[in-house]
């Protein structure tokens, strides 16, 4: 029995998908990327908690946990790396012996600090604890949600390498979900899409469409999903078998693949001593405060290094409005526009916080008519 195993699981809500069909299964020491939007990042992550309502399709899961790992969970910050992995993996059910836990803080570079305080830990140690935590446990899945999202180049290689680590020794199956496709390419494995299609695999900058129901674990990936980029058609009868070679190239049929061209412009922010990149994609809104300019991105506020204006310059052909002196919203992100008394106006987004954005009433025509109503 795999560890995860979805059929056909979605939610239809009216005449629409809220969360499309999607069919996924995973085995043990499966590694695999799902890259999406923010608002079915989130879905999924309620998904994967059991959290979600009106679920049609069959969900499947095995006697291990599933364990989902966010960025800001908390830890004993007045502890050090070593009780505190002790205290984890006394109380599992399948304790990792001394030298396994040893391995594995060797590779995130940790063993030789497992006396420092937790608190001292920078972004990737706090990050890679963590996941050293989870894996002591004995999960059957563990899922990331953004986990490179306040890593830099050197801390993902680090982060990566103790991925693969786990996923090479322990009988663990990894689910990334991510909203940004350069984090996916970055991890090197094997990576879907899924958006309001469905779940598609990706690879190498082309998206190729497939006629198969159901993705599966790493070894019927294998066979699933060897392409052939040309196929004779059989339906042509050639009479001249002087000119086979010449008309069967004819009737090759070219296997339709739509090119993803990934965002090449950045906004960076300052996050502890780190500088953060954003695609435009990510982005909910941008707000001013007391003569700072600070982007929001999954419900955190990240300080822009630009201000407002040059935001808005920046963002313009990326789809941002801006709404009132102190807001550029992301118009992708609206879900409605709302009419208080006396002409006032509030846009509420579909993000995670379901954010509440003001509109003034001089740019209101103006957004009608962007938006064409």
């Amino acid at each position: 029995m795999p560890l995860l195993e979805m059929n056909e699981v979605c939610i239809i809500e009216g005449n629409r998908y809220s969360l499309p069909r999607l069919n996924l299964r995973l085995g043990e020491k499966d590694f695999v990327v799902i890259k999406t939007t923010n608002d079915y990042l989130d879905c999924l992550i309620r998904l994967m908690e059991g959290k979600l309502d009106h679920l049609k399709g069959k969900v499947e899961v095995s006697d291990k946990r599933i364990y989902v790992l966010y960025n800001e969970d908390g830890i004993y910050k007045r502890d050090n790396i070593a009780s505190y992995l002790n205290f984890f993996n006394k109380i599992s059910s399948k304790p990792l012996s001394n030298n396994q836990l040893d391995g594995l803080l060797r590779v995130a570079g940790l063993l030789e600090g497992k006396k420092k305080k937790i608190g001292s830990l920078n972004s990737l140690e706090k990050q890679c604890l963590h996941l050293i935590r989870t894996v002591s446990l004995n999960p059957g899945v563990i899922v990331l949600k953004n986990p490179l999202q306040i890593l830099n180049p050197n801390e993902i290689l680090i982060y990566r390498e103790l991925l693969q680590s786990i996923v090479r020794e322990y009988e663990v199956a990894i689910l990334l979900l991510t909203n940004n496709l350069e984090d996916a390419l970055n991890l090197n494995v094997f990576t879907y899409l899924y958006d309001q299609i469905g779940l598609r695999p990706f690879d190498n900058g082309e998206m190729v469409e497939i006629d198969k129901k159901e993705v599966c674990s790493k070894e019927e990936r294998k066979e699933t999903y060897k392409i052939d980029y040309e196929k004779v058609n059989d339906t042509k009868k050639v009479n001249d078998t002087e000119t086979d070679s010449k008309q069967a190239a004819k009737d090759v049929t070219k296997i339709e693949r739509t090119i993803i061209v990934p965002p090449i412009m950045k906004i960076s922010c300052r996050y502890d001593d780190k500088l953060l990149l954003f695609s435009p994609d990510e982005i909910d809104y941008a707000e001013s405060v007391d003569g700072e300019t600070y982007v929001n991105v999954n419900g955190k506020a990240f300080q822009a290094t630009l201000t407002l204006t040059q935001l808005e310059e920046r963002l313009r052909d990326y789809g941002f409005f801006r709404c009132h002196r102190s807001y550029i919203i992301n118009i992708q992100k609206i879900r409605e526009i709302i009419s208080y008394s006396r002409g006032s106006y509030v846009l509420r987004l579909s993000n995670y916080e379901n954010s509440q954005i003001p509109l003034s009433r001089q740019k209101l025509e103006e957004m009608k008519e962007l938006l064409h109503i």
